[in-house]
This record gives C-alpha cells, sequence and structure tokens, in this order.
C-alpha cells in the first residue's frame, strides 16, 4: 500500500516487484520515503554509506565513528582495546558478546575472549568492530614509546 502511495511505479511493477523480492521492495519503500523526507541528495549519501557498510565489508566508510588509542605497550588485549574505546561499556559485556559470536574484527568473527594483538605485528594500525549487525567503530592504534633525555 505505501509503495502505492509514495512512489510513481504502477501497479503491476509493485505487485512484480513484492512477488519477486520482497527485500527490493522494502528497500524501494525506504529509498523513497527518506528522499521524501530529505531530498535526493541527502538520500543518495545514506544509500552510498549503507552500501559501503554492509556490501563492501566495511572497509571504505567514513562516516563509521573512529577513535584513536594511543598504547604504550607492544600487546594489548581485545576485550581491553574495545573496552577503551567506549565501543562497550564493561570487560565482561565484551566477554558475552565473544562468547555470543556477536563481534567481528575486519569482517571475522572474534572468538576468543583472550585474544591479544600485537600491535608490531599488525599491517595497518587501523581494525573496524562491528557489533551484531548495525553497530561499527573504527580504532585507530598509535603507539607511543617512551624516550628521556637528559638535560645537562
Amino acid at each position: 500500500m505505501l509503495l502505492k502511495l509514495f512512489t510513481r511505479l504502477s501497479i503491476p511493477e509493485i505487485n512484480s516487484l513484492i512477488n519477486s523480492d520482497i527485500v527490493l521492495a522494502k528497500k524501494t519503500m525506504a529509498y523513497e520515503i527518506t528522499k521524501l523526507v530529505h531530498g535526493e541528495t541527502e538520500t543518495k549519501k545514506v544509500v552510498d554509506s549503507l552500501t559501503s557498510l554492509f556490501e563492501t565489508n566495511c572497509n571504505s566508510n567514513d562516516d563509521m565513528p573512529i577513535v584513536e588509542i594511543v598504547v604504550n605497550e607492544n600487546n594489548i588485549s581485545l576485550v581491553e582495546l574495545i573496552v577503551q574505546s567506549n565501543f562497550i561499556p564493561s570487560k565482561s559485556e565484551a566477554r558475552r558478546l565473544i562468547n555470543q559470536n556477536g563481534l567481528s574484527l575486519n569482517g571475522k568473527k572474534v572468538t576468543d575472549v583472550n585474544e591479544v594483538i600485537n600491535i608490531d605485528n599488525l599491517d595497518q594500525k587501523e581494525m573496524i568492530f562491528k557489533k551484531g549487525k548495525k553497530t561499527f567503530i573504527k580504532i585507530k592504534l598509535q603507539r607511543i614509546t617512551e624516550s628521556y633525555s637528559l638535560n645537562s
């Protein structure tokens, strides 16, 4: 019914769309409603952002929150890292989420609650975490080394 009200598709096209691909029908409806409310330019930005997140394995989205964490040791616990980033509020919740297969790191499920990240062995110092289906964060790691200078 809403497709009939908010789109310029013909009744046969709507019926065909609903019968052949209900997900595409829902996407069409969401696009048309968003376009009515926010305009076509903003709607295209949203579609590009969502496509980037969900269809290209979440590696190229500039709209997700970015947290920079400075560490002064070579190794950091994955649980500690995601709690420091405020992505997950507590270590116990982080462990529960990992045990329930609800956390992904760079597109791969995290399965070990005791996983430790070696900063020096990382190819890139950026990691993308996904909690559930819709919550993302990019964590940028920066390692500092303490240097002491003696003043005469």
